[in-house]
């Protein structure tokens, strides 16, 4: 018969052989084109130092996807604050984000903010607002469109045919030194009195306590989450 020692020397031999080669499915909610390349070589790499995880990685499109409790960590771009829910958010970097037109459009009168009102613009989501930091305030700019396109990539491309203006994450719009070029890209990037609001990468998780599984990875992404900027 099992003594009450041998149950609970059973269960730290389990516990230690999980440390040491974890065993288990790993579920991750990821938005669409972010960073696709370089998050596949963090997740490749990261398959081959845990052989025991299995891995699952999904997709979402739009600003903001619905609280699911099969997803083991879900990351999320974000400018304000996140919507209250009983996940615990960790907010790991910023990305700053420009205003870009078309390389022939006529951006000269656009100055403050509150110019882009009346521009035609690209937006991400019906009935946008955008967001530009004035020191500790923020300033709103309600903005029309005629377009809607939630793929980043999408806005940049409808930028270039000159559709209107868009907001877009400076890295979308950069080469591949990191650099700037608007001979290369086809774009211009307003130069205003107010910088957009930057956007947020932030992780979400059930609760503190997380599985060893889900902690491994959080501490590798976060290991290596310097590939992004």
């Amino acid at each position: 018969m099992t003594t009450g020692i041998d149950a609970l020397t059973q269960v730290e031999e389990e516990i230690g052989s999980m440390v040491n080669e974890p065993k288990s499915k790993l579920n991750i909610l990821l938005p669409l084109e972010f960073f696709n390349r370089i998050i596949s070589v963090l997740i490749t790499d990261f398959a081959k130092l845990y052989p025991g995880i299995c891995l699952h990685c999904h997709h979402y499109s739009g600003t903001m996807p619905e609280f699911d409790y099969q997803y083991d960590l879900t990351f999320v771009l974000h400018e304000g604050q996140l919507p209250e829910s009983d996940w615990v958010a960790k907010t790991l970097l910023n990305f700053p984000q420009s205003i870009y037109a078309g390389e022939s459009a006529n951006i000269a009168h656009l100055k403050e903010p509150e110019d882009l009102q009346n521009e035609m613009a690209i937006l991400s989501g019906a009935n946008q607002q955008w967001l530009f930091r004035d020191q500790q305030n923020i300033q709103i700019v309600p903005m029309r469109g005629r377009i809607v396109l939630s793929s980043p990539e999408m806005r940049l491309e409808a930028t270039r045919q000159n559709l209107g203006i868009a907001k877009l994450p400076d890295y979308v719009c950069q080469s591949n030194d990191g650099e700037f070029n608007n001979i290369n890209c086809g774009l211009k990037r307003l130069n205003l009195t107010k910088a957009p609001m930057a956007q947020q990468l932030s992780v979400l998780y059930h609760s503190r306590s997380i599985p060893i599984k889900t902690r491994i990875f959080l501490d590798y992404f976060q290991s290596n989450i310097g590939r992004l900027s």
